[in-house]
């Protein structure tokens, strides 16, 4: 009885430590904590971290979104002025920092739908956004690319 109660314990663990699987790539990044740098900008990966942290999940179409190839670079500090983003949560009183990159975005549905192309890709070259402080003080960033290329069919990425 005790062995079995033991693996009852251990199915959320395992479960929930390979929810990228099922799609074949990696699981989504979450951060644990988005509180550095206390002070400044944070660091181009930095930025890129929590660039991930907000993007990467699965929705409720049960499709998980990844990014790949990530790259920011991150500008000088500005007054906060609220931009195109839901910045609701953000401290007025802290400046906002202008980033640019660029990515591969994954959407992927599970892999039994079409296993090796069971993903859309969308290649960014130029992606923009910004970093801010919430009221909480932690760091949110967000990149866009409106003119993202768009690549049907594609196989996940790696997972490594």
């Amino acid at each position: 009885m005790r062995f079995f109660l033991g693996i009852i314990c251990l199915l959320p663990v395992l479960h929930a430590q390979s929810i990228g699987a099922k799609y074949g790539t990696r699981d989504p990044i979450a951060c644990k904590s988005t509180k550095d740098p206390a002070r400044g900008a944070p660091s181009p990966d930095l930025a890129a971290q929590y660039v991930r942290c907000g993007f990467e999940h699965v929705d409720r179409d049960n499709e998980i979104w990844i990014l790949e190839n990530l790259k920011t670079d991150i500008g000088k500090s500005r007054p906060f002025t609220r931009d195109l983003l839901n910045m609701t949560d953000a401290d007025t009183t802290q400046p906002i920092y202008p980033i640019r990159g660029s990515y591969t975005k994954y959407i992927c549905r599970e892999k039994q739908y079409a296993p090796g192309k069971n993903c859309h890709t969308y290649e960014s070259t130029g992606a923009t956004g910004v970093c801010y402080r919430t009221t909480f003080g932690d760091w949110k960033c967000s990149l866009l690319d409106l003119n993202e290329k768009s690549i049907p069919n594609q196989p996940p990425p790696s997972g490594k």
